[in-house]
């Protein structure tokens, strides 16, 4: 028997097979070619040959697996055809001789570096997409075979892997793989994200892992602690067993809740939104699951171009979610994105400290050629649907005044137009850092809502970045100070008579659930997958319990004794 201990990231525990994927290797050599012209029509036809898989893959998952997984491979087709990365290809090819696979090898890695500087942990996850066609790109130059190509699960198979991409699962059964644990990766992850969406459990940054397990080994798993045995004795299993049983009787819980509106026990509405974070999800948007769509990232619009994305293609994509909600609030973020060269064409100079440097609205107001495009494009998309406007990122009176004056002088230019928007567009901030926090209750004077950033928020306050395996255990949100911040955040909402949300990931745990109904908020945005979990619970509460078991942790010196306060509470509840 042996035992591991990982990041658990996708709640629930699993008992299966193991199937570890075997990596395949490439060979890159520094060898110039002479023939460039051969080997850029080489390029070609191995570009032409993926394709092609891909369109295959498409066309049988969409069949099989329905459309929200077919939007993944599709994604992939997109990479391969993205004009100005293949460009930078063929140039190292052509102009340094370099062949092509070495070639793919550069181009892949100097896009690395850019995403990797980007403060949203979710968008540098993306790169993994990118990496993958790559690499799949120079398995096809090899004519090397897909690991996962030709298995057929038989049972229920927990895959064990270094990385994990769309294009290793979505061949097999979903409903035999049982769990993922992943040696690399993190919370963001693909491997993270599918294992949500699934409903079952995932593990990550469990190194060696791959190293002492064989396929075909018996896998016990735990999501919610991260513990793993391998070949476990009769105790173990049996211990397993029983959480499993206990986790599905709750899944078949939460399936039974009806869908609806979540109201409170004492009759208080909470809005359950979800996160919308890229093209495929805001395609998959569904009205009739949520009370709308908290927090809609816009940077997948810049990153999936080699220039400014247009305002006619930005309008065309706020367009669709706010018709796609059907009447249904959409809350648009502006672009938040900064750090080292997060975009090439942005012309971003290095940074030693991305995360505290020119980003977000920072760089919105640096640039007002390049908000006031976003701003015109989301107000003509608001004479579609309900859209709510949202900067991020703002620490000051100034930068949110600054920021309207932008939002009036396009809606004058809109007027001269004659062109269509919502007069009364909401217009919020996310509050993200002390400074925000202990400027709450002058930023709620000039805006009609707040969203509280957990995620950020968190990180600035204890000084531990949540990407960082080192210092995971101090990314607390139930630290003292990061509850006292939330009840500041609170106060001045309730005060000014204003909307709060939350749209980290502290919206959709459990434990945190009552503080955050206790202390003001009142709409929680969730991954869609945790909807039926978090409507059950908000259905089981009084506010005013809330407010008690709230100001009982407002009053904790340790996040364990918080927690203890508000775990007592959820189980009352249930």
């Amino acid at each position: 028997m042996k035992m591991f201990k990982g990041n658990g990231c996708a709640e629930g525990s699993a008992v299966g097979t193991a199937l570890v994927k075997t990596s395949y290797e490439p060979v890159y050599t520094m060898d110039q070619v002479e023939d460039t012209e051969a080997e850029l029509a080489f390029l070609d036809e191995s570009m032409a040959a993926l394709r092609e898989k891909l369109q295959k893959l498409y066309a049988r998952t969409l069949s099989q697996s329905g459309e929200e997984a077919a939007e993944l491979i599709e994604s992939y087709e997109m990479i391969l055809l993205d004009k100005a990365f293949f460009d930078g290809v063929r140039s190292r090819i052509h102009g340094d001789k370099r062949n092509c696979k070495m070639a793919i090898k550069l181009e892949c890695e100097q896009c690395r570096a850019s995403f990797m500087a980007i403060d949203d942990p979710y968008l540098r996850e993306r790169f993994s997409d990118i990496e993958d066609v790559c690499f799949k790109l120079v398995m096809q130059c090899d004519h090397a075979a897909d690991a996962l190509a030709d298995i057929t699960l038989t049972q229920p198979t927990i895959l064990l892997a270094d990385t994990l991409t769309p294009m290793d699962t979505v061949k097999l059964d979903k409903a035999l793989l049982a769990g993922f644990i992943v040696e690399r990766g993190g919370a963001t992850s693909h491997a993270v994200i599918l294992a949500k969406t699934l409903g079952i459990p995932a593990i990550v940054g469990v190194e060696g892992i791959c190293a002492q397990a064989t396929s075909g080994s018996r896998v016990l798993m735990s999501g919610d602690t991260g513990e793993i045995i391998l070949d476990g004795d009769k105790e173990a299993e049996a211990r397993f067993t029983q959480m499993i049983l206990a986790a599905a009787a709750e899944k078949e819980k939460y399936n039974r809740e009806p869908a609806g509106p979540a109201y409170t026990q004492d009759g208080v509405h909470v809005q359950l939104a979800v996160n919308s974070g890229d093209a495929a999800t805001a395609a998959l948007l569904d009205p009739t699951a949520c009370d709308g769509v908290g927090l809609f990232r816009t940077e997948f619009l810049y990153m999936a171009h080699s220039d400014y994305p247009s305002e006619e293609t930005q309008f065309q994509a706020y367009k669709a979610a706010a018709e796609k909600m059907q009447g249904k609030p959409v809350i648009i973020r502006t672009l938040d994105i900064g750090g080292d060269k997060a975009l090439d064409y942005m012309g971003l100079e290095p940074e030693e400290n991305p995360f505290l440097g020119y980003r977000a609205i920072r760089i919105c107001l640096d640039r007002p050629a390049m908000f006031m495009t976003q701003l015109r494009a989301i107000l003509r998309a608001s004479a579609f649907g309900k859209i709510k406007l949202m900067f991020p990122m703002i620490i000051s009176l100034e930068e949110l005044r600054k920021s309207k004056e932008y939002l009036e002088t396009c809606k004058a230019q809109l007027r001269m137009e004659h062109a269509a928007f919502d007069e009364n567009l909401a217009v919020g901030i996310m509050v993200e850092t002390p400074a925000a926090v202990f400027m709450a209750a002058q930023l709620a004077q000039e805006v009609d809502f707040m969203s509280v950033g957990t995620n950020d928020l968190t990180q600035y306050i204890t000084v531990a970045d949540r990407g960082n395996a080192r210092v995971q255990t101090l990314y607390d949100p139930f630290h003292p100070a990061v509850l006292r911040a939330l009840y500041q955040i609170g106060e001045a909402a309730c005060e000014k008579g204003i909307e709060l949300g939350v749209c980290g990931e502290t919206a959709s745990m459990k434990k945190m659930i009552p503080f955050l109904l206790g202390v003001g908020v009142r709409e929680l945005s969730v991954a869609s997958g945790a909807l039926g979990s978090v409507r059950y619970l908000v259905r089981r509460l009084s506010v005013q319990r809330c407010k008690e078991a709230a100001d009982a942790g407002l009053r904790c010196a340790t996040s364990d004794q918080a927690q203890a306060i508000l775990e007592e509470l959820v189980a009352g509840a249930e």
